[in-house]
């Protein structure tokens, strides 16, 4: 039985000192979940307790739980393949593009600049919006460097509408969380505030979001893109990964998502040996990690911006899962950093409860 205490109290103090309004904590381990909820979803002191069913944004989240897992089910169906180059979905583009893989993609080598400004363009369609990016110059060539980039998740977001014919949320919701039988992860909730976290506040607009997704440009993507826009409760987080979890150990099977495969897309890639990315999947990077310093080589993640992260240990069967809105009521550099540290402490915290190692 894991001893929550002093996990409550170390919340508790990051509340207190309003590193963020407050938080949902999920854990698994030897087949036993916790939860570890704590503060409320603003700091009034009129509004609402956080709870297991508060929906937080869950950010870059959405690439390994909505993108990456919807590519996984594709490619298990031979729709397209982790080489496929973007010639080959999109045609004539510039030469500079064409041989760039998903592999590429997904794994932050494709060259694409880190954060694209896509608001700025006028006109908001999908073959506009294409355009531009697959016009955009390159940081690097492809396969030579890594760059964490938004741009190539939102490219991603786009070659699964042209492979299904659907949009990214319905090809998410059919690819994905129909067949883990996930209900409490979704894009533009439309249920009321009282059970989702606001993020920031837009001086220029004079209101918080509140159920809108942060990141501007998949606002501008009217709230689905492959880069974000999917909301999320700890327990749904949780359940999903509890489930991938036990396919990689083949505990259970589940059409789309082969054992192999997951095998492969949760491996560090040989591209840049310098990264820690996987394919669309994030491993620690050493004892600085912010999955701390005792999880396993054998293990994958993801941080988001809004304060949303995972971390999944594969080898020693153990999921931590952390949700909060850090970003409320602005985002800071400060706050920013001290996250990170957060972060760090938080996971070496809950793996010495666990293993008791003092």
């Amino acid at each position: 039985m894991l001893n929550s205490d002093k996990i409550k109290d170390f919340l508790k103090q990051a509340v207190n000192r309003r590193q963020f309004p407050g938080c949902s904590l999920g854990i698994f381990y030897k087949d036993a979940e916790y939860y570890i909820n704590s503060g409320k979803l603003t700091y009034s002191p009129f509004i609402g307790d956080v709870s297991s069913e508060t929906y937080y944004d869950l950010a870059s989240l959405a690439k390994p739980l909505g993108t990456s897992l919807c590519l996984i089910n594709l490619i298990s169906r031979d729709l397209l393949f982790s080489d496929t180059p973007l010639h080959k979905i999109f045609g004539n583009i510039p030469e500079d593009k064409a041989e760039i893989t998903i592999k590429n993609l997904l794994s932050h080598t494709s060259g694409f600049p880190a954060i694209p400004e896509l608001w700025k363009i006028t006109e908001n369609k999908r073959e506009k919006i294409i355009k531009e990016i697959l016009e955009t110059t390159l940081e690097f060539n492809h396969g030579t460097k890594t760059l964490y980039s938004d741009f190539g998740f939102i490219l991603l977001g786009f070659i699964i509408e042209k492979i299904t014919g659907l949009s990214l949320d319905i090809a998410i919701q059919k690819f994905v969380f129909e067949p883990f039988d996930v209900k409490e992860i979704l894009f533009n909730p439309q249920f009321s505030s009282n059970f989702i976290a606001p993020t920031q506040f837009l001086i220029e607009e004079d209101r918080f979001l509140w159920g809108e997704v942060d990141d501007r440009n998949a606002r501008y993507l009217n709230g689905i893109a492959g880069h974000a826009g999917l909301f999320g409760t700890v327990r749904g987080v949780l359940d999903i990964l509890k489930k991938i979890l036990f396919i990689y150990k083949a505990k259970t099977e589940l059409m789309g998502f082969p054992k192999d495969l997951l095998h492969i897309f949760f491996k560090r890639t040989l591209i840049d040996p310098e990264s820690s990315w996987a394919l669309g999947f994030d491993t620690p990077s050493g004892d600085n990690s912010t999955a701390g310093k005792y999880f396993s080589k054998n293990s994958i993640g993801h941080l988001g911006y809004t304060g949303a992260s995972f971390w999944m240990d594969l080898e020693r069967e153990i999921i931590i899962v952390f949700l909060c809105n850090r970003v409320f009521p602005v985002n800071t550099e400060e706050n920013k950093t001290n996250m990170r540290k957060f972060r760090h402490e938080l996971h070496n915290l809950i793996m010495e409860e666990i293993f008791k190692i003092n």
